[in-house]
Parts: C-alpha cells; structure tokens; sequence
C-alpha cells in the first residue's frame, strides 16, 4: 500500500499535469475562433469559384484533361493521396480517425498503386509505420496553413497529372463541423468530376447535382476548354487551401475537447487521490493514539 508521501507527491503531479492541459485548452480556445473565421471567408470564396467550373463545363461539349474520363474503375491506376494531418499531437482522434478513413479506402481498390503527399508530422509516422511511399511532404504549417503551402501541393499534383504520373488524386482531410464534431473526408480532386463535391457549405443545397445545373447565358472567349484549363488550376488550390483550412480548424477543436476532458480527468484524480491521502493520514494518526492509550495503560497497571 502506497504511503502519504508517495500519495503526496502524486497529487502535486497530477494538478501540475492539470495546469498543463488547462493551459493547452485555454490557448486552442482562443486559436479556433480565428480558424472558423478562416472556414467561413474561404467557403463563400469556393463557392463562388465551383459555380464558375460547372458553368464552363456545362456551356456545351467541353474536352479537358482536368475533367473525368469514363475508364474501368477496376484496372490499375497510380494514385496520389494528399493527407493533411497533424503536426502535433494530445487532440484526441483527430489523426487516428483520418488514417482509419484512408486505410477504408484505401483497401477498397487493392490493385491500385498508392503514392503518399503528406502535410503534418503525424502523416509521416503513419506512412513510415505502414510502408507507403511518400513523394512530397511539408511540415510545420497544420495549425496556420497559408495559400502559397496550397498552391505547392496544387502546383506538384497538378502537373504530375498532366504528366500522366498519376490517374488520379484525392484528398484526404477532416472538414470542420464544429468544435466537438469533425467528419473525416476522401475527396477525388482530379479528374474533376460535377458529382465529386469536397463537402456540403449549406444545407439548403443537398439536391442532387444535376437537378441544380442550368446551361448557362455566358460566352466564353476563346473558348470553354480554354477556361477550363485556367480555372480549374485555381479551383484545385483553392479546394486544398479550403481542405486545410477546415483541417486546422478541426484540430484545434479536437484539441480543445481533449484538453478539456483531460483537465477534467485530472481534477477527478486528484479528488480521489486527496481522498486516499486523508485515510492514509487518518489511519496514522488513530495507530498512534492506540500506541499512545495502550502505553499509558500497561504504565498504569
């Protein structure tokens, strides 16, 4: 049985480990509200561009290397995964229910070869400790990702694509819900396809797809398949600038959750701890009065 001192010492470590988290959850509070801040601007922004897509596409017969060609699904294709994790961890499963969503996929198409470009420190071990081979990664940048970060992993999917490298690229994000719910995401980002779509911004737009698609009234000079091969570029760096976005957004709430059940946890162990101590100490001190009467006692005899 432990005795008061190490009881003692215990709790002190558990209220330092406290303040600790207390301190993590007060800093990914006052993080996360920028974050959000960030989603929304940057939805409306994506919007606007995926409107500008599916006008071009829609405005009659348009070729494109960007949009999605009708091959087999079943034969094999080189495809290239962008994961945005972590850089850090102590934000509950936030990384380990994003790899569980790519494993499902993953296993889905079993014959297909599988390249790895990764953003978060987390997404390195996880490719490292299942052997997957990893073509392009960047660190440091989960929890403030800026556009140009994007633009980088745009500018090297997009022309590996062209190059006939991959047939195909997804990403693989967690889009931001609220601080407690997060919804880990596999989206195909090229070949671009009208029914692909990296998450649902409102709720008054859950119709199907092509029920909401209208032939536009717009000219395009010089031509559609011209405007594609502009826009679409812009599209992909803004969905993977979105995608991180929402990514940072959803860890610093995780986090915030994790520290704060973690802060509770501790205040509970202690309580428990201070409890075990008081009947340790109580149980002392009774010894020492019967030690003390049965002394007085054999004197008095």
């Amino acid at each position: 049985m432990p005795n008061s001192r190490d009881i003692k010492r215990r709790i002190a470590s558990v209220k330092s480990t406290g303040q600790i988290t207390k301190a993590m959850k007060l800093v990914a509070s006052s993080k996360v509200t920028r974050a959000k801040n960030k989603v929304a601007t940057n939805r409306f922004y994506f919007e606007n561009l995926k409107e500008a897509v599916k006008n071009a596409m829609t405005a009659g017969k348009v070729e494109s290397p960007f949009i999605k060609d009708e091959t087999d699904d079943n034969k094999t294709k080189k495809v290239l995964y962008i994961i945005l994790s972590s850089d850090k961890g102590l934000c509950g499963g936030f990384n380990i229910n994003l790899f569980k969503e790519l494993q499902n996929h993953i296993n889905k198409f079993s014959n297909h070869e599988n390249y790895f470009a990764i953003s978060g420190r987390k997404a390195k071990e996880f490719c490292k400790r299942k052997g997957f081979e990893v073509v392009y990664e960047m660190n440091g940048i989960s929890e403030n990702p800026l556009y140009e970060d994007a633009k980088k992993f745009g500018y090297f999917a997009i022309n590996k694509y062209l190059e006939k490298e991959y047939d195909e690229v997804y990403l693989v994000y967690t889009h931001f819900k609220s601080i407690i719910s997060q919804e880990q995401k596999v989206f195909k980002l090229l070949p671009f396809s009208l029914e692909e779509d990296p998450g649902e911004f409102d709720e008054s737009e859950n119709m199907n797809v092509k029920e909401k698609l209208v032939k536009p009234l717009t000219l395009y000079e010089p031509s559609p398949e011209v405007v594609l091969d502009y826009v679409i570029p812009k599209y992909t760096d803004g969905v993977i600038y979105g995608a991180f976005l929402e990514s940072a957004a959803s860890e610093l709430g995780s986090r915030m959750t994790a520290m704060d059940n973690a802060t509770t946890n501790a205040e509970g162990l202690v309580g428990d701890l201070t409890l075990t101590y008081n009947r340790i100490r109580q149980a002392g001190i009774t010894t020492e009065i019967s030690e003390i009467v049965g002394g007085a006692n054999a004197l008095n005899a």
